[in-house]
């Protein structure tokens, strides 16, 4: 995805040189009659022909330099594609203008305008550092609204599941995925185990031959009270094994639980519910809650999987190409969150966000954890990536 934000200013870079070629060697005609003419123009000052003292310059170049440095760390934390394709097009036009300052002595322009009152001077690689400046920009600014947005897509989120609840506890029956079933092994008498996202239960009915206390948390209600059912109809069994059963109903990002007080933290097909700012406060609680040396197990859902029947990126893009039910589908203020995807739940909106082992790694690493492991899984067997159900990884505090 990064290597495709460089494609565009690649090209860019090499038109306003073979522009340049042309200019000085074959210029010398009107695009625009008697106004705009494609022609060589030496310009020994800054952008669009601007003639200024050295020193000036010089100011503005190191203030500009420092100003796009401040604004792409703060864009990269939120859009990374958009921050490179911006700083990319301010690249590769400044470096095309230093070519020709360090050969020549000066910028090669190539376009000329000519008005009553001002004409001007400037070529391509002008109009990409401009380009790429008011887009580093105003995507910066559009970031500050960003956790509004998300705010917007929990809210949207919980609706869905107080609402299909009992259809959704039906379909969740069936056991984990293999290779979640077998974390089982890594539990010990009298662990203390939380479970965040516990929706039903399902991760718990795993456990009932465990010697274990037990913390879900949910934000769902319903969805708790279908777990709280099935302990009260288990409760003969259950109590035999696990000597403590807790549900509490918050906010993965805002745990009203102690600090570093379990043993091993869950987070099963949950995390990817979250927008990028809450599954960074998300993380922070499970290093938070998580005793010295406990482990955190993470499974999501593989959205970039190369399928177009299952929930993946690329379903949901032929999707929106197609106009399918684009009306309904909720739209994220960002443009170019190329991660987050939308489906229907009984025609409910539910938003996931498709991890990379990159950001996903990245995630982790800014929470503090050491990653034990990291790996595409289907059936239990590791795979390739396009071929993968889920990415699954194991954490270190």
């Amino acid at each position: 995805m990064l290597l495709l934000a460089l494609i565009p200013s690649v090209i860019l870079f090499s038109c306003d040189r073979l522009f340049k070629y042309l200019a000085v060697n074959k210029g010398g005609y009107f695009i625009l009659d008697s106004v705009w003419k494609f022609a060589w123009s030496a310009n020994r000052g800054i952008a669009l022909g601007i003639s200024l003292p050295g020193g000036v310059i010089l100011i503005l170049v190191v203030g500009v330099l420092i100003l796009l440095v401040v604004i792409g760390y703060r864009l990269a934390a939120k859009r990374r594609w958009l921050a490179v394709f911006c700083l990319s097009l301010i690249i590769a036009g400044g470096l095309s203008n230093l070519i020709d300052r360090l050969t020549l002595g000066y910028v090669i322009d190539y376009w000329v305008i000519s008005w009553p009152i001002y004409g001007l001077s400037f070529n391509l690689a002008d109009v990409l550092v401009v380009i790429g400046m008011i887009t580093l920009v105003t995507g910066a600014k559009g970031s500050k609204e960003n956790s509004l947005s998300d705010q917007k897509i929990m809210a949207v989120n919980h609706q869905t599941y107080e609402t299909v609840a009992p259809a959704f506890a039906r379909t969740r029956q069936k056991p984990l995925w293999e290779e979640v079933a077998g974390w089982q092994s890594e539990l010990k008498p009298g662990n203390k185990i939380l479970d965040l996202g516990c929706g039903s239960g399902r991760f718990l009915r795993l456990l009932i031959n465990q010697k274990i206390d037990y913390v879900g948390v949910d934000n769902c209600g319903a969805l708790l009270k279908t777990a709280e059912n099935y302990v009260e109809s288990q409760r003969s069994t259950i109590s035999n094994f696990l000597p403590q059963i807790q549900f509490v109903k918050a906010q993965m990002y805002q745990l009203p639980l102690a600090p570093e007080s379990f043993d091993k933290v869950f987070l099963i097909a949950s995390l990817h519910h979250l927008p990028p700012s809450y599954q960074k406060l998300a993380m922070q609680e499970v290093w938070r809650v998580l005793k010295p040396g406990g482990r955190a197990y993470l499974a999501n859902f593989n959205l970039w999987k190369l399928s177009l029947r299952d929930k993946t990126v690329w379903r949901y893009l032929l999707a929106r190409r197609r106009g399918v039910a684009q009306s309904r589908l909720p739209q994220s203020k960002s443009f170019w969150r190329g991660s987050e995807v939308w489906t229907f739940w009984q025609g409910h909106p539910l938003y996931y966000y498709a991890f990379t082992g990159r950001s996903l790694q990245a995630l982790a690493k800014a929470a503090g954890f050491q990653i034990c492991q990291m790996r595409w899984m289907k059936a239990g067997q590791k795979q390739p990536w396009w071929r993968a159900n889920n990415l699954v990884a194991i954490l270190k505090k």
